[in-house]
Formats: C-alpha cells, sequence, structure tokens
C-alpha cells in the first residue's frame, strides 16, 4: 500500500514540477517501486539518504506531495526496522522455546514430537 502510494504520488508531483527535478527524484524513488522483495525494499531504502531539494520558487502543492513522499518512505524504513527487530525477537523465543523442550525431554526421557 505505501509503495503504490508513493507511485501515486510521484505521478501527482510530475503535474508540479520541472521535468529535471521530476527525473532526480523518479531515480531515487524507482527502486523501491520496483521492489518484488523485502530485501529489495530494504537495498533501495539504503540508497535514499534525502530527496532532491525542489527547485524555487515551488508550489505549495509540490511541497506537500515532497513532504508526503518522504513521509511514506519514513514509514517504510520504520515498518523494516521493527519487522527485523520482531524477526530477532521470534528467533530468540524460538530458540528458548527448544532448550525448554530439550530440557523436558531429558528430564522425563520422553519424545515429544
Amino acid at each position: 500500500m505505501i509503495i503504490s502510494d508513493i507511485n501515486n504520488d510521484l505521478d501527482e508531483i510530475s503535474n508540479e514540477i520541472d521535468i529535471d527535478y521530476y527525473q532526480k527524484l523518479s531515480d531515487i524513488i524507482t527502486p523501491i517501486l520496483n521492489s518484488e522483495s523485502y530485501c529489495d525494499i530494504k537495498a533501495s531504502l539504503i540508497n535514499i539518504s534525502r530527496l532532491p531539494i525542489l527547485p524555487k520558487g515551488s508550489s505549495d502543492e509540490a511541497k506537500r506531495i515532497k513532504e508526503q513522499i518522504s513521509d511514506r518512505i519514513k514509514r517504510l524504513r520504520e515498518l523494516t526496522r521493527k519487522e527485523i527487530k520482531e524477526t530477532v525477537y521470534s528467533l530468540e523465543k524460538g530458540f528458548k522455546y527448544e532448550e525448554i523442550r530439550s530440557e523436558i525431554m531429558n528430564e522425563s526421557h520422553l519424545v515429544i514430537i
């Protein structure tokens, strides 16, 4: 959803800015739009340090859309960070479960499936 929203924003901002700025913005955002996996999204986000500065005299609408794109990219970053933390937590939890399971098996001499 966020990625399709960024694509819509890019289309929308194209009506508000000159072709040179659009090309710079598009070059930065296109890898996200073309992402086919979680790893692709992560790699694309790593390569975005900041969006190009709008040309002087840009409309308020262009500023609003650029800010919206920036906010969506920040949200993607937050989601990917959160997912990594949750994955690590799940793995740790899984390892702990396996340790307890092994202890029970050893203590009771049972085979637990």
